[in-house]
């Protein structure tokens, strides 16, 4: 009994973890092209 319920919570938390990081790598991507954009424009002017 206690190592199904350990299962499910570990489980759930890699899940939790993997969502996580997935939309962490997608919203520091989205900063560090967002960045680039800006750097280059400004080299630009």
């Amino acid at each position: 009994m206690t190592t199904i319920v350990f299962t499910i919570l570990f489980t759930m938390n890699r899940f939790e973890c993997i969502l996580f990081a997935i939309h962490h790598t997608c919203y520091f991507s989205h900063v560090y092209t967002h960045t680039q954009t800006h750097t280059h424009n400004n080299n630009c002017m």
